[in-house]
């Protein structure tokens, strides 16, 4: 309850000065890519001079700082995710976006008894990248590659896996030396790994 009025205190004070707030705008976010109870969030703000980012988790925790910031929630379930965009040197520049996120049971395990592991090489990788996925019984699994800023740049699979062990080769084009976030979905289960693109 008192996460609920400390979100709601915000939006409060949001909306009724709405049309004070005109200068600043949200151009992306908040984006999230979930990883068990944590989350990574990044969003994207323009026409603030010294800009800063402030994230409303949607619990009782403090509030996250930075164009991208992590947190991790101590049960599952459905949160009100704020991000704010403000500028350090002008008060009157503010914006706001908040969605509705749900966040999953931790790990990759379900009550089917569902056990999955991920490996990754090289990792780092400069041309190719072998992913081997291992379950223990035939699942439908979704497999994407997001950049830090959420987006989507590569889908691996999206289809049912037999049992046992199986090897998906990625040799990615068009895409910037970096670190990328390798995510498997699987139901309500969600398993993130980190890879490094070191180019080619």
């Amino acid at each position: 309850m008192k996460s609920k009025i400390y979100s709601l205190s915000i939006l409060t004070f949001l909306l009724f000065n709405i049309g004070v707030f005109a200068q600043c705008t949200i151009t992306s976010g908040p984006n999230v890519t979930y990883s068990g109870l944590t989350i990574l969030v990044t969003g994207t703000g323009s026409g603030a001079i010294a800009p800063m980012y402030i994230y409303d988790w949607g619990d009782s925790n403090p509030q996250g700082f930075g164009q991208n910031s992590s947190h991790t929630y101590a049960v599952a379930g459905s949160y009100l995710l704020c991000m704010i965009y403000t500028d350090v040197a002008d008060t009157s520049c503010l914006e706001f976006n908040c969605i509705q996120i749900a966040v999953p049971t931790v790990g990759i395990a379900n009550q089917t008894g569902l056990a999955i592991d991920i490996t990754a090489t090289p990792n780092p990788f400069h041309s190719a990248i072998n992913i081997n996925l291992s379950t223990n019984t035939s699942e439908h699994v979704e497999m994407l590659v997001y950049d830090l800023t959420g987006k989507q740049i590569a889908s691996l699979k999206n289809g049912i896996v037999p049992a046992g062990t199986s090897t998906i080769n990625w040799e990615p084009t068009g895409i910037s030396e970096g670190i990328y976030l390798l995510q498997i979905k699987s139901g309500d289960n969600v398993i993130t790994k980190k890879i490094i693109y070191s180019g080619k």
